[in-house]
Formats: C-alpha cells, sequence, structure tokens
C-alpha cells in the first residue's frame, strides 16, 4: 500500500511553501491596511502551517512526526525557499548574478534558523498533542 499524502515530504513540502507564502501575503496586506508597518511577521505564516502541518499529522497517523520525515520536509522546503528567492531577486533587481547569490546566501543564514524553528515545531506539537490524549483518555 503506497503513502497517504500525509506521509509524502514533497507534498508537505510544497504545501507548507505555499500556503505559507498565501498566509504571510494575507497577513501583510490586512496589516499594511491598518498601518501597521514592520518585518516582523514576514514568517510567521510559514510557522503556523508548520504547526497545523504537525496538528495533522499526528492526529491522522497518532504518532509524532518521525524525525527523517522531518529533516526531508524541512530540506525541501529550505531548496524551495532558496530558489523562488534568488529568482526573485534576480529578476527584479539589476544586480549581477554574483551580488545576487551573495545576497541569497546571506539570507538563507536566516532561513536556517526559521527552518529549525519548523523542524521544532512538527516534534512540540505532536508530543503536546498526544500528551493531552493521554491525560483525557485517564
Amino acid at each position: 500500500m503506497g503513502k497517504s499524502w500525509i506521509e509524502n515530504s514533497l507534498i508537505l513540502a510544497f504545501l507548507l511553501f505555499i500556503t505559507g507564502a498565501i498566509l504571510n501575503f494575507i497577513l501583510g496586506l490586512g496589516l499594511s491596511l491598518f498601518g501597521v508597518k514592520g518585518s516582523f511577521i514576514n514568517d510567521l505564516g510559514f510557522l503556523l502551517i508548520a504547526y497545523m502541518l504537525g496538528f495533522f499529522y499526528t492526529r491522522k497517523t497518532n504518532q509524532v512526526m518521525p524525525k527523517g520525515l522531518r529533516l526531508k520536509i524541512i530540506s525541501l522546503f529550505f531548496l524551495i525557499y532558496i530558489i523562488i528567492t534568488f529568482l526573485i531577486t534576480y529578476f527584479i533587481t539589476s544586480a549581477g548574478f554574483i551580488v545576487v547569490f551573495f545576497l541569497v546566501a546571506f539570507a538563507s543564514f536566516f532561513i536556517i534558523i526559521e527552518c529549525l524553528v519548523i523542524y521544532w515545531i512538527f516534534g512540540f506539537v505532536g508530543k503536546t498533542y498526544l500528551k493531552n490524549m493521554n491525560k483525557s483518555i485517564n
């Protein structure tokens, strides 16, 4: 029997990136309409979607997301994020390839930190959900 969609790391990575980007756009647009400026909200959508995916995985499989699957998801998410960032930066700016490469390389350090937080969220949500389910059963 094949894997379900919730166990496929490629689907989960794309789902995390696409829905997180849409949520980031909606949050940023909503806040800018109210006059709130700032970049503190930039990646909140990715973290909220990671929380939801971790919850859905744990609820469907009744186990914490395995470390290998978490690592595959954040690795694919990191690659998607870097490629999209590079392409957008390269085509929007008039800077050369080398300048854009170093800008994206610098930004990747912050993306790595975000990936580590997402990795932690996947495990934290599952452990918390299972712990509360065990309490409610007893």
